[in-house]
C-alpha cells in the first residue's frame, strides 16, 4: 500500500515491516536506505534493525514466521549460514553458495531465503571499470559473504581464487566446495600477501575497529589491483585508505550495500510504481 503521508507517520496497522537480523547490528546501513526508498516511493513501510545474538537466531526467526505484515528480512553476520536450515526454501544462489542474505515471507507464511552479496559486488566491480573475467582474485573471509562472492566471481570468469579466513579449516572447506563446481580454475587457500592478485575483496568484519588486524599485507598491494571492502563502518577502513594512497580504484560497502537495494527491493516484491 502507497500513502502521500511521510514514513514518520505512516506507520500504523497497515504498515509492511522488514528486518535487518545481526551481531552486532550498530554498523547496518540497510534500514536508511530501504525506509528512504519506502518513502521516496510513498510505501506505506518500515524497515528495523534486529540486535540477534547467534543462540537467540532460531527463536526469533520462528518468532517473525508469525507476523501477519512481515514483509521480508535482511540477514547479516553472523547468522547468513546458520539461517539457511530455518527456513523453507531457497533460491539457487543461495544453495549453491550455502548462504543467505534475504528471506521473503511469502502470502502462505513460508519463508523464502535468496543471497545478492555476490552480485551485488560483481555490479561495484562493473561501476569501477574492473571485469572479473580472467582475474587474480583474493577473497579474505569465508563466511556467508565471502561464499557469495568467491561463487559469483567464479561464475563472472575469475581463471584464479585465492581464500583467507582466520579459520583455516573454513577457508579449506570452501575452497573444496568451490573445486567440485569449478574444476578448471586454479583455487586454493593461502596468505594475506595481495601480490599478483589483480582484485582483492575483503568480506570479513576485519576493519570494523581500529583493533583489529590489516585484512591484507598492505605493503604488498599493487597499484593496478581493484579493492573492495564489504565493511560498512568505517566508511573507509584500513584497508582501502591503504589502496587509495597507492593509487587502487576502490569502492566500500556503502557502495556495495546500494547495488543490493534494488535487487533485495524486487525479491520481496516492493511494488515502486
Amino acid at each position: 500500500m502507497k500513502t502521500n503521508e511521510p514514513i514518520s507517520s505512516a506507520i500504523d496497522g497497515e504498515t509492511r515491516l522488514f528486518f535487518i537480523v545481526g551481531d552486532p547490528i550498530a554498523q547496518v546501513g540497510s534500514p536508511m536506505l530501504f525506509n528512504s526508498l519506502f518513502q521516496q516511493h510513498q510505501i506505506r513501510a518500515a524497515m528495523l534493525p534486529c540486535h540477534v545474538l547467534p543462540a537467540d537466531l532460531g527463536v526469533v526467526i520462528k518468532g517473525l514466521r508469525r507476523q501477519q505484515n512481515l514483509g521480508g528480512i535482511i540477514v547479516t553476520v553472523p547468522h547468513k549460514v546458520r539461517v539457511r536450515r530455518l527456513i523453507d526454501s531457497l533460491t539457487p544462489e543461495a544453495i549453491a553458495t550455502g548462504a543467505v542474505n534475504a528471506i521473503r515471507r511469502n502470502t502462505d507464511g513460508s519463508l523464502h531465503g535468496a543471497n545478492f552479496d555476490g552480485r551485488a559486488c560483481i555490479r561495484t566491480f562493473q561501476q569501477l571499470g574492473a571485469d572479473l573475467r580472467n582475474q587474480s582474485v583474493l577473497i579474505i573471509g569465508a563466511g556467508g559473504a565471502g561464499r557469495a562472492v568467491a561463487d559469483a566471481c567464479l561464475r563472472e570468469g575469475a581463471n584464479r581464487l585465492r581464500i583467507v579466513d582466520k579459520t583455516s579449516s573454513r577457508a579449506v572447506r570452501l575452497a573444496r566446495e568451490l573445486k567440485s563446481r569449478f574444476s578448471h580454475t586454479v583455487i586454493d587457500v593461502g596468505d594475506r600477501n595481495p601480490n599478483g592478485f589483480t582484485r582483492v575483496i575483503n568480506c570479513s568484519p576485519s576493519g570494523m575497529t581500529t583493533a583489529d588486524a590489516m585484512p591484507i599485507d598492505v605493503a604488498q598491494l599493487d597499484a593496478g589491483t581493484a579493492v573492495v571492502d564489504l565493511v560498512l563502518k568505517p566508511v573507509t577502513p584500513p584497508m582501502l585508505k591503504a589502496a587509495q594512497d597507492i593509487g587502487c580504484r576502490t569502492a566500500n560497502g556503502n557502495t556495495v550495500l546500494s547495488a543490493q537495494v534494488d535487487l533485495i527491493a524486487d525479491f520481496f516484491l516492493i511494488d515502486r510504481g
